[in-house]
């Protein structure tokens, strides 16, 4: 279903030019994995799904309480969810992946055709919602557009494999410090590469919709994998 994605994805010597890269509509029909009746799904089903609420470029608190016959954990507020996207902070869903046949087989995709395991966030907002501050990804990420439009600045600055992924939480990153790689607006469909390390940003404008795709190389999941493979009840009709 998705072979295409990778196919135009290895056209792209990342080799050698391990740089930010705008793809124009890399996905033909970006509904068929996320859209606002998905999104109204796992806000109802907080059992299943978590989210992460960005406040001001800050995580928001999300309570959680304990649900009749759901003894290993506690379940997130959906009420606190909905008022909060519905007040115009952006959301993530941060175990996506999971969430349809259709998730799972572009993730499929990606294992098969390069050395990562992969894992998928949906994102999105309205009334102009905001995004995280200038930050990096330690992991590669493909942000797929999939509602809406999007503003994406890409740097060519990385931060350097001697600090940990989090070390930049540190510092305060301006635009003034770096040097811009690729601006670029995302509209449904589209697609945006970011490379390891490399500090981006969004500036949403208005309602949107996208996922993101971080890609762990396998050398830092030995022995973990994700089961991609989608199951049927073997003789179904003979019953």
């Amino acid at each position: 279903m998705f072979w295409d994605v990778a196919r135009r994805v290895k056209d792209e010597d990342l080799f050698i030019k391990d740089r930010a890269i705008h793809f124009l509509n890399l996905l033909d029909n970006p509904s068929q994995l996320l859209s606002w009746d998905k999104v109204e799904d796992c806000i109802n089903n907080t059992v299943f799904y978590e989210f992460e609420i960005i406040d001001g470029g800050e995580k928001a608190h999300i309570s959680r309480q304990e649900r009749a016959w759901v003894s290993n954990k506690e379940v997130q507020s959906s009420k606190e969810i909905a008022k909060y996207i519905s007040d115009g902070k952006t959301f993530i869903i941060t175990n996506y992946g999971y969430h349809s046949r259709e998730t799972q087989e572009l993730l499929k995709v990606f294992e098969s055709e390069f050395d990562v395991d992969c894992a998928m966030h949906a994102y999105g907002g309205i009334k102009g919602s905001k995004s995280f501050n200038i930050h990096n990804d330690f992991p590669p990420v493909f942000i797929f557009q999939i509602d809406g439009e999007t503003n994406w600045k890409v740097y060519k600055n990385r931060v350097s494999d001697l600090y940990l992924p989090s070390s930049y939480e540190q510092k305060t990153i301006s635009d003034k410090d770096l040097e811009l790689d690729i601006e670029v607006l995302l509209k449904p469909g589209d697609a945006l590469y970011v490379p390891s390390r490399c500090y981006h940003c969004a500036s949403p404008d208005g309602r949107r919709l996208s996922i993101s795709i971080p890609c762990w190389t396998k050398t830092l999941n030995l022995n973990k994998s994700a089961d991609r493979y989608y199951y049927h009840i073997q003789n179904l009709d003979t019953i």
